[in-house]
């Protein structure tokens, strides 16, 4: 005798079967390998899947380093120029020949006694000689041989002789070198002096004819134009002047005191007591 299946059975068997069918598809787009994963050969020993070797803590790229840019220095402190690369050139020493004073003081004297030029001689080995005396003028500021130059000219010859380079001699102050030019200057307290020059060259003058003669101490000069001879020589007629007894500026560097010269005593009077009288009263003798 066949059972008979209720329809109620049936619709539930066939809702179930749906339900099945449904999941397993939904399972089927969800894992295309199957439930079991990926189809794997029998005997065969599953390859596990390589994993990526681990690359370790990958080094920071270095930045690029960015040089600040000094920050402006505050106005009224300049910040220092760098110092030019290389030696420094030296700076250039002084002239030996320093330039004559601004404004010049002439002598209020300035007299030649004698003078002589020796021209006969080959060119080179010319000298001369030049004597006198001069007294200062009223604006002058004395001379003061230890910082003052001293310049002579002598037609074409000029030589400048630098402070300091004189020394005490007897009553002044002299100048001596074994060079070519001035090889003795003398200057003399009391204004009087005299030059000697040798192994020159004065192949521009022509005996007989006037020579400028030129004496420059500090700011005082004097001029004059030396009337030689034919023979080179000139003389002088007039009496040279005698020093001015005034005080003058002194011509030492360091001015030493004179000495003072203290007058001698003049011898005071005697006086010859007058013969008292003889007592009144007195007998005279018959």
């Amino acid at each position: 005798m066949r059972t008979r299946t209720k329809p109620a059975h049936l619709v539930l068997i066939c809702l179930l079967t749906v339900s099945l069918f449904v999941l397993r598809c939904g399972e089927s787009s969800t894992n295309p390998n199957g439930p079991n994963g990926p189809e794997q050969k029998l005997g065969a020993t599953p390859t596990p899947s390589p994993s990526p070797s681990p690359t370790g803590n990958p080094s920071p790229s270095p930045s690029p380093s960015v040089s600040p840019s000094p920050s402006p220095s505050p106005s009224g402190n300049p910040s220092p120029s760098p110092s030019p690369s290389g030696s420094p050139s030296p700076s250039p020493s002084p002239s030996a020949s320093p330039t004559p004073p601004a404004s010049e003081v002439p002598f209020d004297v300035f007299f030649i006694e004698k003078a002589e030029v020796e021209l006969d001689r080959g060119a080179g080995d010319h000298r001369f000689e030049v004597r006198g005396s001069f007294t200062f003028g009223m604006l002058s500021d004395g001379i003061d041989l230890a910082s003052e130059h001293v310049f002579v000219r002598f037609g074409g010859f000029e030589q400048m002789i630098l402070a300091g380079s004189f020394e005490r001699h007897d009553d002044g102050f002299r100048f001596e070198s074994d060079s070519a030019g001035i090889e003795r200057l003398d200057i003399d307290d009391n204004g009087e002096y005299r030059v000697e020059a040798r192994d020159l060259d004065l192949s521009n003058i022509m005996l007989p004819s006037e020579v400028n003669f030129l004496l420059r101490i500090g700011s005082d000069s004097g001029e004059w134009d030396i009337p030689f001879d034919s023979d080179g020589r000139f003389e002088n007629p007039d009496p040279q002047p005698s020093p001015s007894p005034s005080p003058s500026p002194s011509v030492s560097p360091s001015p030493s005191p004179s000495p003072t010269v203290s007058p001698s005593p003049s011898p005071s009077p005697t006086v010859s007591p007058s013969p008292s009288p003889s007592p009144t009263g007195a007998a005279v003798k018959q």
